[in-house]
């Protein structure tokens, strides 16, 4: 057999070659359509339009490594979950890493609520901004909390509030100021 009866891949030009450094590039790549449908299934190509506009609208994402894009884009996709900024499911962040930018995958609020819901495991998940005025008792000893949605002052946000009960009887309460 000779050198050439062997190669199983094929060579790329060097259109190709600079083709495939690009985000377009990697997007439209056969191997990138099919790992994310696998994923995604007949959303992957939905979801692959969404990534090359969320990257289009960024000027911070257009210096980051492609590579690293994609490979946000893949963990965003396995918990199937949007990166489309106004569904506020996930993001792509870009982050120094020494002298480079590279993505990396960023969960954000309603995603993880999203999350909770498909587990099936909550009747009440509730989060809520807390405004100046409104926390009334914070004891941290023993974890009550009571608010007066009335008293606000202003539209200044001094803290967070979360809670959630499971089906098994099991609650939580959480406050983080700001």
């Amino acid at each position: 057999m000779t050198a050439n009866a062997t190669q199983t891949t094929k060579e790329l030009t060097a259109d190709e070659k600079t083709e495939s450094k690009t985000l377009k590039g990697l997007i439209s790549a056969e191997g990138t359509k099919k790992r994310f449908e696998e994923l995604l299934g007949k959303k992957a190509p939905g979801f692959l339009a969404g990534v090359l506009s969320v990257y289009n609208n960024s000027k911070q994402l257009q210096n980051v490594n492609p590579q690293s894009i994609m490979a946000a884009a893949a963990i965003a996709a396995s918990l199937d979950l949007s990166l489309n900024p106004s569904l506020g499911h996930a993001c792509i962040v870009p982050y120094k890493d020494g002298d480079t930018l590279v993505a990396q995958f960023q969960i954000m609020t309603r995603g993880l609520v999203q999350l909770a819901h498909r587990t099936s495991q909550y009747t009440r998940l509730h989060f809520a901004k807390v405004h100046e005025g409104q926390l009334v008792e914070h004891d941290e000893i023993k974890g009550v909390f009571r608010f007066d949605t009335a008293a606000k002052k202003s539209d200044k946000v001094v803290g967070y509030y979360f809670a959630f009960d499971l089906v098994n009887g099991y609650k939580h309460e959480a406050y983080w100021s700001v």
